[in-house]
């Protein structure tokens, strides 16, 4: 808003002349004033994607249209041409079933009836994580030397040697463990009365990660990417989405020891180790995919020309993933754990909504007076 800073006299229409006018007395000193429009933005339509974790290594499936009688029901895979429809059989290579799925006639197919398939590696995604101990001396619990690499932490015998040969061998109550996934993480102590076996470390990352990432309690809650649970003697971490929002997240473990005492001795944690994945080299550490997703996404918007809605699925080992999710209104997760069985690869098909004025815009100007 621009003003004059005094306004010696205006003429109304009517010829009557006014006394000076000051910025204080109303708006006769205003040059320029805009007033911003209050508005809702227009949203547009969504289109609708239905995604589906084929968890079967053989068998047939096949996903249709509906019955309608002026062209029955249709068959969406393709065989050698577009034309010819054929089931999909499964196989339990994952990039060799994903090229399968995505072959040009099937593309090709599909598109003919409006819709858009894609295949990705990333269903139910876990990783495994196993503590291991090094043992040999006054403070060993197990029968493990030094004479061989048992983790991922010392990647040598003499870097182990070295680690572990110290009179402070060993973890104490205050020494710590952190545990991360993705974006997520704890770091846990025994503290005191704790118990420092392999089996004890355990159990405290597991309850420590259900206190701050659990769905009934945790403090992040809302954040959490992955729960853990002990699968014999390994802590088994399962993502959350099981789409591929859950595939390739980091897993990753520490141990460090702590510059207080305990109520032994001071202790170095050098003894604890850890393998991540299947193997002790660190490229395997991220979550590892079971299955193959699959994607029908409809390539028309809206609500009314949703063409995924109806598709039927037919076969064994298809679990479908779901949302509760609206890409136009609130997220009901913002503040939960992902309820069990939604995914980020789900879309609800939505129609948009136009742009609400609540307070018009307005301008007055008397520039042209200059």
């Amino acid at each position: 808003t621009v003003y004059w800073d005094t306004v010696e006299s205006t003429t109304s229409a009517t010829g009557v002349e006014t006394t000076a006018e000051t910025t204080a007395q109303g708006d006769v000193t205003v040059i320029l004033a805009l007033t911003a429009e209050v508005a809702t933005a227009s949203k547009g339509d969504i289109a609708a994607t239905r995604a589906f974790i084929l968890n079967a290594t053989s068998g047939d499936i096949d996903f249709s249209l509906p019955y309608v009688a002026s062209r029955g029901a249709v068959s969406l895979f393709a065989d050698t041409s577009a034309s010819t429809t054929a089931s999909l059989t499964l196989v339990g290579n994952k990039d060799l079933l994903i090229a399968d799925i995505k072959k040009a006639a099937t593309v090709a197919r599909m598109d003919a009836y409006g819709i858009t398939v894609d295949a990705l590696r990333g269903a139910n995604s876990t990783q495994t994580v196993s503590l291991v101990q090094y043992g040999g001396n006054a403070y060993s619990v197990t029968g493990n030397t030094t004479a061989t690499v048992l983790g991922q932490r010392y990647t040598t015998t003499t870097a182990n040697a070295a680690a572990v040969s110290t009179t402070n061998y060993g973890f104490g109550i205050d020494d710590t463990i952190t545990f991360t996934v993705g974006g997520n993480s704890i770091t846990v102590s025994p503290g005191t009365g704790g118990v420092t076996s392999v089996a004890g470390l355990n159990a405290d990352i597991l309850a420590a990660w259900a206190a701050k990432y659990g769905i009934a309690s945790g403090t992040a809650s809302a954040s959490a990417v992955a729960t853990l649970t002990m699968s014999g003697t390994k802590i088994l971490v399962t993502a959350l989405d099981a789409g591929t929002a859950g595939y390739g997240l980091d897993v990753d473990i520490s141990v460090a020891a702590s510059t207080g005492t305990d109520s032994d001795t001071t202790t170095n944690a050098a003894n604890i180790d850890y393998v991540v994945g299947a193997t002790i080299l660190e490229s395997d550490d991220a979550t590892v995919d079971d299955d193959v997703l699959l994607t029908l996404t409809s390539k028309t918007k809206g609500t009314l020309l949703d063409v995924v809605s109806g598709i039927i699925s037919g076969g064994s080992g298809i679990v479908e993933l779901t949302t509760s999710v609206l890409t136009n209104a609130t997220n009901p997760n913002a503040n939960i754990q992902l309820p069990a069985g939604e995914s980020a690869n789900v879309v609800t098909a939505e129609n948009g909504t136009p742009k609400v004025v609540t307070t018009a815009g307005q301008t007055k100007t008397r520039v042209h007076w200059l």
